[in-house]
């Protein structure tokens, strides 16, 4: 796994470069330490339509863990809904192999949708109010723009709740969010210089 640290100062790759800043924290995200990824599918002897069936990518899910971004390399065996598979990776652990635990709220991921460069991720009531830190819930939010942006068509990120944007659920206010991430600043762009922009519309 690979560990995106708050606080210290190295160079880091194409990846940590994309996000290492939150919305609202001016710190760095740097020091990467490369995860093992699993042994590439052994194609050798199959036929053409075996060998498509085959084919698999490899790609990132980041955790967030406190003030820390864990990456960690993947296959899947099927690319359709590559963004969601992540998500829902992101989004269904607790606890990693290291001891560390994921703060992220117990959501489930209900849909993505990619349109313009626009990465819409729809999310279960159970998302809204982290009990987190600002910290934390920026951190949180930088893991989400790092595991969509890593993707060519997606340049942008914005959030749904169960479809909504607005309003109430089960008494909890929609745009509020997490409290300190809010709906009211999407969509969210990760920049080449390595920080988050709010409310960007390109």
């Amino acid at each position: 796994m690979r560990g995106h640290h708050l606080g210290t100062s190295s160079h880091v790759g194409r990846l940590c470069a994309l996000v290492l800043l939150a919305v609202l924290i001016a710190t760095a995200v740097p020091g990467c330490s490369r995860a093992t990824a699993e042994a590439p599918v052994e194609t050798d002897n199959l036929t053409a339509d075996e060998l498509i069936d085959t084919v698999s990518e490899e790609v990132s899910v980041f955790y967030p863990a406190s003030d820390t971004v864990i990456e960690d390399r993947v296959v899947l065996d099927d690319e359709t809904d590559a963004l969601f598979q992540v998500l829902t990776l992101m989004f269904e652990a607790d606890t990693l192999p290291s001891g560390a635990k994921v703060t992220l709220p117990p959501a489930e991921v209900l849909g993505v949708s990619i349109e313009d460069g626009l990465a819409t991720i729809d999310f279960s009531a159970s998302v809204l109010g982290t009990g987190e830190s600002a910290q934390v819930q920026q951190i949180a939010l930088v893991a989400i723009i790092y595991a969509a942006t890593q993707f060519p068509e997606v340049d942008r990120v914005a959030f749904t709740v169960e479809g909504q944007t607005d309003g109430t659920i089960d008494g909890k206010n929609v745009a509020t969010f997490w409290g300190d991430v809010t709906l009211e600043d999407m969509p969210w762009s990760a920049q080449v210089d390595g920080t988050t922009e709010e409310g960007s519309t390109e």
